[in-house]
């Protein structure tokens, strides 16, 4: 199936290259069907991806690229909301979805720290509070990823495992541990058990595979196994920064969900998300 949509979108309202109405033309040319803008939400203390600094101002430009391009093309205004985020008031009558994600830990002064920025803030990371271990690390951030998904009820669980994007070039990660298993699992299954209440979904995201960082999606092939094991929901987004990659990866990923047993996915269209047989 081709598919032709695409709900996490980052635009120069962030941390993306493009400007929305750049994407929005572009997204015409290739034929989408359906474009979801999801910035990220406001963080303080992040000089490198500060997320939306005027909210009113991102919602009212997403509103008025709805009307240009309603002809062609049905735009929606999400936000991806950052577990440390401060909170945003209303956010569920404001936007038209949540994806949820978590990208930073403490350290032991309690300093928040990228955990996907560079390898050396990562490995920095896990020696100075986390003895040397990468497990230790794990837990907390699938912990993490737990409170704010439950905080937030969002619609679609951003990148589950993105602690492991640099596992090329950082030998610290090992996903074949089993206490990394067990952690990722037993957090999984309690996420699966409370948005699978109200139609919730965790993303196959390919933003790791246009950055080369890695050659299959968010997440690794066990926890996609056990997210159909348990029915899960589950939705193919690129996390695009750059307009050129809005579709990027998808017929692989498709690919990766068929080899994981899935029989259907959520897509979306006309700013709803719709399961599909695949």
């Amino acid at each position: 199936m081709k598919l032709l949509s695409n709900c996490h979108t980052h635009s120069d309202f962030c941390d993306g290259k493009d400007s929305p109405y750049e994407i929005a033309r572009y997204a015409v040319t290739l034929g989408m069907s359906d474009l979801g803008f999801s910035s990220h939400s406001y963080i303080p203390f992040d000089d490198e991806c500060h997320g939306i600094l005027n909210e009113a101002e991102y919602i009212s430009e997403i509103g008025r690229l709805k009307e240009i391009f309603s002809e062609n093309l049905y735009i929606s205004c999400g936000i991806e909301l950052d577990s440390m985020s401060s909170s945003v008031s209303s956010m569920d009558k404001k936007y038209d979805y949540i994806i949820q994600s978590v990208h930073y830990l403490c350290n032991s002064s309690g300093i928040p720290v990228s955990i996907d920025n560079t390898i050396g803030e990562l490995e920095g990371l896990i020696y100075e509070r986390y003895d040397g271990k990468f497990d230790n690390l794990a837990e907390d951030y699938f912990q993490a990823v737990l409170d704010s998904v439950i905080s937030s009820k969002a619609d679609i669980v951003a990148h589950y495992d993105l602690i492991t994007k640099f596992e090329k070039e950082c030998t610290l990660i090992d996903e074949n541990s089993k206490r990394y298993r067990n952690a990722a699992i037993d957090v999984l299954d309690t996420i699966v058990d409370f948005i699978s209440s109200y139609g919730g979904m965790f993303e196959v995201n390919t933003g790791a595979m246009a950055r080369g960082y890695k050659t299959n999606p968010y997440p690794s092939d066990f926890i996609l196994k056990r997210l159909c094991e348990r029915d899960a929901r589950v939705i193919i987004t690129s996390d695009s920064h750059s307009k050129e990659n809005l579709l990027y990866g998808f017929d692989p990923a498709h690919d990766y969900l068929l080899n994981a047993g899935f029989k259907s996915m959520a897509v979306f269209k006309k700013g709803r998300f719709v399961e599909v047989s695949i």
